[in-house]
């Protein structure tokens, strides 16, 4: 299957931040878009970190442990 790669012209749309873009303000809306991800993964791994997982005191409980 061919990519935009594939072709000359497309080849030299892409910039040295390897976004494909037509103009300087669709370059940017591009990186703002990417920043945004960015921002958005580290808050996401922040808030993982902050979880905890060991169910704190009385431990996690399934409704098969109940006697």
């Amino acid at each position: 299957m061919a990519r935009p790669t594939d072709f000359p012209m497309a080849q030299s749309m892409f910039d040295d931040d390897g976004i494909y873009a037509s103009n300087p303000f669709l370059k940017s809306i591009a990186m703002e878009c990417i920043e945004a991800d960015r921002l958005a993964r580290q808050c996401r791994r922040a808030a993982n970190d902050l979880i905890d997982d060991n169910g704190g005191q009385w431990g996690i409980w399934n409704i098969s442990d109940r006697d």
